[in-house]
């Protein structure tokens, strides 16, 4: 996948290093770009939004697990304790 126009992304690319993959160097500056503007809510892509811990997750079924009567800590794949996410409309008490 080339993220950057022009920089090849298989340069200083391997399969796999200690059981972790490792990422070109134009996957890097690009994820790189989404962290440095991360916060909670805020667009990590189409249709996509970082949950309380920086996770990039659907946005739709993030607004729609608000107050759903589940406790939304993490334990399903989406953290929604903290106040961008109304603290999971106290379903977490």
């Amino acid at each position: 996948m080339n993220l950057a126009a022009g920089i090849p992304t298989n340069v200083f690319k391997a399969a796999d290093v200690n059981g972790d993959s490792v990422i070109g160097i134009a996957e890097a500056i690009y994820v790189l770009k989404y962290l440095a503007a991360a916060e909670p809510h805020a667009s990590c892509g189409e249709g996509k939004v970082f949950d309380c811990k920086l996770k990039c997750v659907n946005a739709q079924k993030a607004q729609s697990w608000i107050g759903d009567g589940y406790c939304d800590d993490g334990r399903y794949g989406v953290n929604l304790l903290c106040p961008y996410f109304q603290n999971d409309k106290g379903d977490c008490q």
